[in-house]
C-alpha cells in the first residue's frame, strides 16, 4: 500500500470514530443486533481478546445466521486478521439483507482495497459517497479513491451465458423484398432465424506505472456468440495500448487500437486506429468522453472499406448507497467506397441500477439509435434510414457468489424500423449465466 493509501485508510477510520460516541470497531450497521451476547463480544474486542470474541460470535452465527450485528463484528475480526476473503463474505451477507447499510459499504470497500481488488473497492466507495456521512468521512473517502486511481494496475471483467434468441441473424420477418421494382422471395439466411447459443465476454487491462502521473495501458477484449453450425457465429477481438496521464481529477489516455471480426466462420472485417479518452472523477459522479477514428477493411466486401469516426460521452452517478444512474450518448461517421454504404449514426441510452433486499439487484436500460445513409440504395431506389429501439432488463442474485462471480439473467427487446423493409426486424434475447461485474 502506498503512503497516500495508508493516510486515506487511517483517515477514514479516524473520521468515522470521531463522529460516533463508540469506537470504530464497535460501530454496527443500522439494523444492528439485539442479542445481549453481542455486547459481550464488543467488549472482548475492545480489550484485545479477539480469539475469545471470535469463538463467541461464531457460536452466535450458528444460532442466528441472519443477525447483522454478529456478521459485522465477524467481518471486522476477519479484517483485523487480514482474512479479507472472509471479511468480504461477512459484509456482503449483511448487504444482501440491508443494501443501504452505509457503514458496511465502507468496510466492504476497505476489505476489497486491502485485498488489492481496486475495481470493487471503488464501486463500494462510490455508493457510500452517496449516503449521509458523518463530518470528515466524505473527504477521507475522496482521498481513498484518489489512492485507488494511482495504485490500480489491473482490471478485468468476464461474463458467460446461455442465450436463447428469437433473431440470431437480425433478419427480417418478411418473405419477399422488392428489388428494382420486382418482388423477390428471400432465402433462409436473410429471413429471421431463432436459436440458442453461448454468449461469452471477457476483457482485461494491465497498466504498469511509468512515472507517478503516467501509466502504460495494455488491454484486450473478446466477445463471442456461438450457435449450432458456423453460419451465425460472431467473434470480435480488440486490443489497445498507450499512455494514461493521471491529473488531480482527470484521467487522460491516448491509445492505439486494433480489432478483428469473424462472422460465419470467416473474416468479416479488421481495423487500425486511435482513441482519445478523458474521465472526470467526481465524488459521486464520473464523466467520460471519447473520440476515436479507425481505418476499416472488409476483405470479402471491399465496397464497404473506409474510415469510422466516433464521438461519445457517458456519466455514472451514485444516487444512494444502493442505487446508481448512468447515461450514454454518441455520434459516428462511417465512410465507404460508394455513397449508399456511407452513413451517419447517433445513439443514446439511460440505465438505472438498484440493490434490493433479499440479495437481488435490478438494472433497466432503454436505448435509441438512428442511422442515415448518404445516398439512395440502387437496388431499392430509396435512401436507407434506420431507427432502433432497445430495452434491456437484468437481474442479479448477490446472495449466490461462486468465487468472484454471481448469477445474472438479462432480457433484451429490440425493434428496428427502416425505410427499406428488408432491414426491419424485431428481437428478444434471453441470457442466463454469470458475471464478475457486480
Amino acid at each position: 500500500m502506498t503512503s497516500i493509501g495508508r493516510v486515506a485508510l487511517s483517515g477514514l477510520l479516524a473520521a468515522w470514530a470521531a463522529a460516533n460516541p463508540a469506537t470504530a470497531v464497535a460501530a454496527a450497521p443500522s439494523a444492528g443486533s439485539t442479542l445481549p451476547s453481542v455486547d459481550t463480544a464488543k467488549t472482548l474486542m475492545l480489550n484485545g481478546r479477539s480469539q475469545e470474541a471470535r469463538s463467541l460470535l461464531q457460536d452466535l452465527a450458528k444460532q442466528h445466521p441472519a443477525d447483522n450485528g454478529v456478521a459485522f463484528l465477524l467481518g471486522m475480526l476477519a479484517l483485523d486478521a487480514a482474512d479479507y476473503r472472509q471479511a468480504i463474505g461477512d459484509f456482503r451477507s449483511i448487504l444482501v439483507r440491508e443494501p443501504t447499510a452505509l457503514r458496511v459499504r465502507l468496510e466492504l470497500g476497505r476489505a476489497f482495497y486491502l485485498s488489492h481488488d481496486y475495481e470493487n473497492a471503488f464501486r463500494q466507495f462510490q455508493f457510500a459517497r452517496a449516503g449521509r456521512l458523518p463530518p470528515g468521512v466524505g473527504a477521507s473517502i475522496d482521498k481513498f479513491v484518489a489512492a485507488i486511481r494511482r495504485e490500480k494496475n489491473w482490471s478485468y471483467d468476464f461474463s458467460f451465458a446461455v442465450a436463447p434468441d428469437t433473431n440470431i441473424n437480425n433478419g427480417t420477418s418478411s418473405r419477399e423484398a422488392t428489388i428494382f421494382g420486382l418482388p423477390f422471395e428471400l432465402n433462409g439466411d436473410t429471413r429471421r432465424r431463432s436459436g440458442t447459443g453461448l454468449a461469452i465476454g471477457a476483457s482485461g487491462e494491465f497498466a504498469p506505472r511509468l512515472t507517478e502521473q503516467v501509466r502504460l495501458r495494455l488491454g484486450s477484449a473478446i466477445e463471442r456468440r456461438d450457435y449450432a453450425g458456423k453460419a451465425f457465429d460472431d467473434t470480435i477481438v480488440a486490443v489497445h495500448a498507450g499512455p494514461r496521464f493521471l491529473l488531480e481529477r482527470w484521467d487522460l489516455s491516448l491509445l492505439g487500437t486494433a480489432f478483428y471480426r469473424q462472422f460465419g466462420g470467416r473474416q468479416l472485417s479488421h481495423g487500425l486506429g486511435a482513441r482519445a479518452e478523458a474521465t472526470l472523477n467526481g465524488t459521486r459522479t464520473a464523466i467520460s468522453l471519447g473520440l476515436s477514428g479507425q481505418q476499416i477493411r472488409y476483405p470479402h466486401y471491399p465496397l464497404q472499406n473506409g474510415r469510422a469516426f466516433s464521438l461519445s460521452g457517458g456519466a455514472v452517478r451514485a444516487l444512494t448507497p444502493a442505487s446508481a444512474l448512468n447515461g450514454r450518448i454518441g455520434f459516428s461517421r462511417k465512410t465507404a467506397r460508394t455513397s449508399e454504404l456511407a452513413s451517419w449514426s447517433g445513439w443514446a441510452a439511460a440505465g438505472y441500477y438498484r440493490d434490493l433486499p433479499g440479495g437481488f439487484s435490478v438494472y433497466v436500460e432503454p436505448g435509441f439509435s438512428y442511422s442515415r445513409y448518404d445516398a439512395a440504395d440502387p437496388f431499392f431506389g430509396v435512401r436507407r434510414k434506420d431507427r432502433l429501439i432497445e430495452l434491456q432488463l437484468a437481474l442479479l442474485n448477490r446472495r449466490i457468489v461462486l468465487s468472484r462471480f454471481t448469477p445474472r439473467i438479462a432480457l433484451t427487446f429490440a425493434r428496428r424500423r427502416s425505410t427499406i423493409d428488408l432491414y426491419n426486424y424485431s428481437q428478444r434475447r434471453l441470457e442466463v449465466g454469470v458475471t464478475s461485474a457486480f
